[in-house]
């Protein structure tokens, strides 16, 4: 297995859109490799911020639409949130690759 690029930051606390809500989330996976959306509907949001739980022990992918192992973002535990700019958090789509391990996510509101 190959891993992603590695940090320290945490999700927690975080707000790069400091001039407007933030609405906190956990997406925990109960599949190997399925893909799922963050949002079971249209939910409109001005981006969001998405984060590896710490505890992981494999990667996440994210992509906008579906998710792909091997393509899109990859996210290993510790690595540092990464902003995606969205209108709908319906769109993000993400798959773990071991059951149990969860995705954090702020949408800006």
């Amino acid at each position: 297995m190959v891993d992603c690029p590695r940090s320290s930051s945490r999700l927690t606390g975080v707000d790069t859109y400091s001039d407007r809500a933030m609405v906190p989330g956990v997406k925990s996976f109960s599949g190997i490799e399925v893909d799922e959306a963050l949002a079971a509907e249209a939910t409109p949001c001005r981006g969001v911020l998405i984060q590896a739980h710490p505890d992981n022990a494999s990667r996440i992918w994210v992509g906008m639409g579906s998710a792909v192992k091997g393509r899109g973002i990859c996210l290993n535990a510790g690595d540092p949130p990464v902003a995606m700019p969205v209108a709908d958090l319906a769109l993000v789509h993400a798959l773990a690759e071991l059951v149990g391990d969860k995705l954090l996510f702020q949408a800006r509101g």
